[in-house]
């Protein structure tokens, strides 16, 4: 270990920490990690401890290990506490919440961010303050609530630009986009991604950038622009890879399922598809399998491969039945699931499955009062128009 001032090596060692992270790097970093902890355990301080311990949080919250970063998050805490540093507590409980997000256990989620929030504020740390109000944008978005979820993204890009902060604007960028996209506002969407890649790109932020990359891949498949889709998925599943982020790997291959559907290739779409599930799987995301598989239902079903289908289908409703899951995502996952069980002889069943795909649906739109945007979310998002023309005509054929 290089001798010197003891506080400066543990500073430098936290900035290469993060900046291999940004590159994505995480085998050099698990090593700048190990640094960090021989530091703190050399000189018995519990800060420097507390910090590594979130550092550890982060990346196995990063490589998918979620229990484990979860109980490295709750030590971190513990130490905090102990030494009475209440924005490190508060940074120990952001990051519980973001394992908790991930998941899609957004109440639990929800509850960790508002600890966090209040005691960031106590402490004056705005930068605390502004990532735990995008954070908490994040689980509103996944509860379906838009205009709450708007409303703290707006926040978070306010404090940001106040900040002069180039990735969180792009972060905040990203995200207001996501929600335009949620609500059929596609060319919207499209230039809030685009703006965010460009200010990612800058300081780079890989990880950031490939998240932009996939979200355009998908508007441009909501646009019919397969061909730049198809570019943009590809590009966004590299840079997945290479960050070390298989969740995000297997959500592209989900959301390409999705567009390959959409052009008239199944077969295409079964083998996108079954890649998705089985990384889903092995990360127990049980959430995102489940959406998967009910793409993979759709796929079969377009292929008249009745087995797979009904396989394919059933799993996705025996996840959901087991318990609580986030609204994105599960309206359309009923409905694919009951075109497959009305194309294959359960009629009451797939009734069932209609009416809680509906159900669900205006639920969430339930949630927007604004009418012009409860109007937009479901009517020019296709799969929401599809949803309520069936419940109304009581037609479960493939649209």
């Amino acid at each position: 270990m290089v001798q010197g001032d003891p506080q400066q090596e543990f500073d430098q060692s936290v900035a290469r920490y993060e900046a291999l992270g940004l590159e994505g790097r995480r085998e050099e970093q698990r090593a700048e990690l190990e640094r960090m902890f021989a530091l703190a355990r050399a000189t018995g301080n519990p800060a420097w401890l507390a910090r590594a311990l979130i550092a550890r949080a982060t990346l196995e919250w990063m490589l998918g290990e979620y229990a484990q970063a979860e109980a490295t998050a709750r030590e971190a805490e513990a130490v905090y506490s102990q030494i009475g540093d209440a924005a490190g507590e508060a940074f120990a409980l952001r990051r519980q919440g973001d394992i908790a997000a991930i998941r899609g256990e957004y109440v639990e989620a929800g509850q960790r961010y508002q600890a966090a929030l209040a005691r960031f504020r106590a402490c004056g740390d705005r930068q605390g303050e502004v990532r735990t109000l995008n954070n908490l944008g994040i689980v509103y978005w996944g509860m379906g609530d838009y205009v709450a979820a708007r409303r703290y993204f707006n926040q978070a890009l306010a404090i940001w630009r106040d900040l002069d902060d180039r990735q969180g604007q792009g972060i905040a960028l990203g995200n207001l986009g996501q929600i335009a996209g949620e609500l059929g506002q596609y060319e919207e969407a499209r230039a809030r991604y685009q703006h965010a890649l460009d200010l990612l790109r800058e300081v780079g932020d890989r990880h950031g950038q490939a998240i932009d990359l996939l979200n355009l891949g998908i508007v441009h498949g909501c646009l019919k622009a397969y061909a730049q889709a198809e570019t943009f998925y590809e590009q966004a599943r590299t840079l997945f890879h290479e960050v070390g982020d298989r969740q995000g790997e297997a959500a592209t291959l989900m959301y390409r399922g999705y567009t390959l559907l959409d052009q008239g290739l199944p077969a295409a779409a079964v083998a996108s598809f079954t890649q998705a599930v089985a990384i889903f799987e092995e990360l127990e995301q049980r959430s995102w399998a489940a959406r998967a598989n009910a793409g993979l239902a759709s796929a079969y079903l377009a292929l008249g491969q009745q087995a797979e289908a009904w396989a394919a289908s059933q799993a996705a409703l025996a996840e959901v039945a087991i318990g609580p899951h986030g609204a994105e995502g599960l309206p359309e996952l009923y409905f694919r699931c009951a075109q497959v069980l009305a194309a294959y002889g359960s009629p009451d069943e797939a009734l069932d499955a209609l009416d809680r795909a509906y159900k669900g649906l205006m639920a969430q739109a339930d949630r927007i009062l604004d009418p012009h945007l409860r109007r937009d979310f479901l009517t020019r998002v296709k799969v929401h128009a599809d949803i309520v023309r069936a419940y109304e005509t009581r037609s479960l054929k493939a649209l």
